[in-house]
């Protein structure tokens, strides 16, 4: 599977939910962040876990089954 088409699966199929524990003046800064940027903050949290996990090239790897 090429990248773009992992990441388009990876960012459309959402049913899974989690909750972080944060300080809640960060969440308030990334809430005003995102805003500024005119992202929501769901978005703007998967392009950082994209970002991360490109960054440790699980992208590229067809079984990750492992990690």
């Amino acid at each position: 599977m090429q990248k773009l088409e992992k990441i388009r699966r990876l960012t459309s199929y959402k049913t899974k939910q989690f909750t972080l524990t944060l300080n809640p003046e960060l969440v308030s800064l990334f809430k005003i962040a995102c805003n500024k940027n005119k992202i929501n903050m769901t978005n703007a949290v998967e392009t950082f876990m994209i970002t991360y996990i490109d960054n440790n090239e699980l992208l590229e790897t067809k079984n990750n089954s492992e990690y």
